[in-house]
């Protein structure tokens, strides 16, 4: 299937999801988020590889990895 790439999220989706901005600290971070939320919504396919590539403004997959990778604690859970 062809996925139309992501621009950016509609509003109803920016003003949900601005309300995790103060978790984060810097504003790379909080995109990055929104980034990643933005995608699992539209697509099927959960891959990092994926999710980065259907943004219109993707980074290089290794930048989503490693933000993906560094904000998890040894229980799991997502720290910002």
């Amino acid at each position: 299937m062809i996925e139309i790439p992501i621009y950016q999220g509609t509003d109803v989706f920016n003003s949900l999801i601005s309300e995790f901005k103060p978790y984060f600290k810097s504003y790379r971070g909080f995109n990055q988020f929104k980034k990643i939320a933005n995608a699992m919504i539209v697509s099927d396919s959960r891959s990092i590889a994926h999710l980065n590539g259907i943004n219109i403004d993707h980074t290089n997959q290794s930048n989503l990895n490693r933000f993906i990778r560094s904000n998890y604690d040894e229980n799991g859970m997502m720290k910002c």
